[in-house]
């Protein structure tokens, strides 16, 4: 008997998170991966419907999105989320969590960024009122010369191709400003968006050569990354980042950028699979996580 290929797993909350659960279908099939669903199941409140119920719910339309095109097993856990989720993530090809609305519960939008900052594969954060946009898909992936794009670049060419999508390559560039939000006089230099467009031409060669039916955008804007990618987000599907693999016992925060991204971005966005893997042998109840 084979063994069962690394599934999708998503998270489901308490409301059964339909949008969640129908990206996390869609990428299933995308992928040819099984479908795996993750409930915690805390304390009980009047009138909230059954840990398992929401679940079975959650698995219903599941299996009614893929169409018995893959499997779809569930795993109903007594863990808080982000331990039930960074458990079920051994293995996993991809980790698909919910993304509660700003304005809600610090505890609530920290479960994304604990996924992210644990779990050393590629995780999908979805934004629970996320709505498909008309038109041709888009997808933007941030460009920085730091060791974590390539991986960035390598899915978000993938993606787009998969999903029939036009992907923009945005990279940014920052000095301090003056009056009127005007680059200060001493630091302006006209030329140095011509150089990152170069730049950016020169690393995706390959990448273009080898899909060459994804149409490329360069986007070269004077404003703080998180800032041009959030803006960006307004008009994508999706938004792609790429990140290092967690270093410390407790795990590693998500940087400034992609923790700005994950708490404000109006699409998607994909944290790619963390480059400079190192792993850390611990002892006791965390080594799990390890």
């Amino acid at each position: 008997m084979s063994a069962m290929p690394p599934p999708v797993v998503v998270g489901v909350g308490r409301g059964g998170s339909p949008t969640v659960v129908d990206h996390a279908a869609r990428e299933a099939l995308r992928l040819d991966r099984p479908l795996h669903l993750v409930h915690a199941d805390g304390a009980e409140a009047t009138g909230v419907p059954s840990g398992a119920a929401v679940l079975a719910a959650a698995a219903e339309r599941a299996r009614g999105a893929v169409a018995a095109r893959v499997p779809v097993t569930t795993t109903l856990s007594s863990e808080p989320p982000l331990v039930a989720l960074v458990s079920a993530a051994a293995g996993a090809a991809l980790v698909v969590v919910g993304r509660a609305p700003r304005r809600s519960h610090p505890y609530l939008r920290s479960v994304t960024g604990g996924v992210g900052a644990w779990v050393p594969v590629p995780v999908l954060s979805v934004p629970d009122d996320s709505a498909l946009r008309g038109g041709r898909p888009r997808v933007v992936v941030g460009f920085d010369e730091g060791v974590n794009c390539g991986e960035a670049l390598v899915e978000a060419f993938a993606v787009a191709r998969a999903c029939g999508a036009a992907l923009t390559l945005l990279a940014t560039w920052w000095h301090p400003t003056g009056p009127n939000r005007r680059p200060l006089t001493a630091v302006e230099d006209a030329r140095k968006p011509a150089g990152i467009r170069a730049g950016v031409d020169r690393a995706t060669t390959s990448l273009r050569g080898w899909y060459p039916d994804v149409p490329v955008e360069v986007r070269v804007v004077h404003a703080p990354a998180g800032e041009a990618l959030i803006e960006a987000s307004h008009e994508a599907d999706l938004v792609v980042l790429g990140r290092h693999q967690p270093l410390l016992p407790t795990g590693s925060h998500l940087g400034p950028v992609a923790r700005a991204v994950l708490r404000e971005a109006s699409c998607p966005v994909l944290l790619t699979t963390p480059v400079d893997v190192h792993r850390v042998h611990l002892p006791g109840p965390i080594a799990q996580h390890a």
